[in-house]
């Protein structure tokens, strides 16, 4: 990081508690200005639809127009990561008349009236604004703060605020809610691999890594805590993964101060995860191929609503977790860290694809190094080789931009086979440690069938692992 530089990061409030601000920062009395802020477009959406975003914003009796980047180009969804001083330019009176110009049909979209605060605390600069947000859509209550200053003083009083105000890192921009509000055409969010843009070094590369999964992580978190469906916990356990698993790659190259704290939140956030997803899998895969098959057995019928109660437990156990400041920390920490490793000096920075290629070069040695044939290997070795061939397709999934395309989705389709029929392998340990955890239901008749039936998915497996393998093994790197 560049000696002296400093980031910003936008929190949101819940409600109410703006009007704890001044004790929770420590602060004499704070002084609220009316704050109006008013976002304007086309009948088309010129604006929007380049991701854009012109404000007028009048503050006491002063006027300044801005345009802002509602969402940053590589991504929909806001990285938290994102310095929030670079998603906004003023525009001068000239530029206005030129902009306003060009676009006749301007006409206001949406608005924000309120009070805003500006306090320095402890080195950092701290702006506030509370108040309503209205569209055509309807109106939402908006409670943020946005921190700017040495990113050690903005971590530190983050922390204190996720601990006294229940302050989260905020994912989108308020220009992107006010977007949102006026019924603007937002591009699709992009909630699943991250898609590495082109220009970067090893740091910056990271960076948009942790800044991408964060905001994925943030995203499906009110769904998982809902658990109404699978698929937030099921994303949220692949980011963050796919998250830890380049960690290991660049841990040796940028190591920034702070990373080992937050990626140790970030295991135990995966162990919070584990036991859902688990039940999830369990209960929508074997346990409803079984209930089809004996749809009137009762033993059956008890067996899987004891897993259903095993998963409401996990579930809970899920929520208490995402609910806790932990997890809050945990978007505000990545946010800070990936801001430290974006501003790192650029001269310091080896190009991007001679590292990839040493990185995927080491993974490739470790995934191959049981040989051209999987026989004698041990259920646990299979187990291991099962997850080294994840972490290497999430590897050469995160640089694929960087090789040739065709051998790139070549690797990438045997990667995934390979994984895919040595998993079937590992559904037998998984189904026995599952049905150990439901006690006498998952004993006797009932559990027999469920351990019958994924026995009887895994046959042949070995076989099919031992073909996937050999036909891994045969391709070139991509990466030499």
């Amino acid at each position: 990081m560049k000696p002296g530089a400093e980031i910003a990061l936008d929190l949101v409030l819940p409600a109410g508690a703006d009007s704890r601000l001044q004790r929770a920062i420590g602060a004499g009395p704070l002084r609220r200005d009316s704050l109006t802020l008013t976002w304007h477009d086309g009948d088309a959406w010129p604006l929007a639809q380049a991701g854009r975003a012109m404000v007028a914003q009048r503050l006491k009796s002063r006027t300044d127009w801005r345009l802002e980047r509602a969402w940053p180009a590589t991504t929909a969804i806001a990285p938290p990561g994102t310095p929030p001083a670079i998603l906004a330019e003023a525009i001068s009176q000239p530029r206005l008349a030129d902009l306003t110009a060009d676009l006749p049909d301007t006409t206001a979209i949406a608005s924000f009236a309120g009070r805003g605060v500006r306090i320095v605390v402890d080195g950092v600069a701290v702006q506030g604004i509370s108040g309503r947000l209205r569209g055509a859509a309807g109106t939402q209550a908006v409670s943020r703060l946005r921190l700017a200053g040495p990113h050690a003083a903005v971590l530190a009083l983050a922390d204190r605020l996720a601990d006294s105000l229940g302050a989260a890192v905020a994912t989108t921009s308020l220009a992107q809610d006010a977007l949102a509000l006026a019924g603007a055409p937002l591009p699709a969010g992009r909630t699943g691999a991250a898609s590495l843009p082109p220009g970067l070094g090893v740091g910056p590369a990271f960076a948009f890594a942790c800044a991408h999964y964060a905001a994925v992580l943030l995203h499906w978190a009110p769904g998982a805590a809902l658990g109404r469906e699978i698929e937030p916990v099921h994303q949220m356990r692949v980011a963050l993964r796919r998250l830890r698993s380049l960690e290991k790659l660049f841990r040796r190259a940028v190591p920034p101060p702070g990373a080992e704290p937050l990626f140790a939140a970030l295991r135990s956030l995966g162990q919070s995860l584990g036991p859902a997803r688990d039940w999830d899998v369990f209960l929508a895969g074997v346990g409803r191929s079984v209930a089809e098959a004996h749809p009137r057995d009762a033993r059956v019928r008890r067996l899987l609503a004891a897993a259903a109660g095993q998963r409401d437990e996990a579930y809970t156990a899920l929520r208490q977790s995402l609910a806790d400041v932990r997890f809050r920390r945990i978007g505000i920490g990545l946010a800070v860290f990936a801001q430290s490793l974006a501003q790192a000096d650029p001269a310091a920075d080896d190009t991007l694809r001679p590292f990839a290629a040493s990185a995927l070069g080491r993974r490739w040695k470790r995934l191959t190094a049981p040989g051209a044939s999987l026989a004698g290997l041990a259920d646990t070795a299979i187990h291991d080789l099962r997850l080294e061939a994840k972490r290497m397709r999430y590897a050469v999934e995160f640089f694929a931009p960087l090789f040739d395309r065709k051998a790139t989705a070549r690797m990438l389709r045997r990667l995934s086979e390979t994984q895919e029929q040595l998993g079937h392998l590992n559904d037998t340990t998984v189904a026995a440690d599952l049905l150990t955890r439901l006690g006498p239901h998952g004993r006797g008749y009932a559990g027999g069938l469920v351990a019958g039936f994924v026995a009887a998915r895994a046959l042949g497996a070995r076989a099919a692992g031992e073909e996937a393998w050999r036909r891994l093994r045969r391709l070139e790197p991509l990466w030499k």
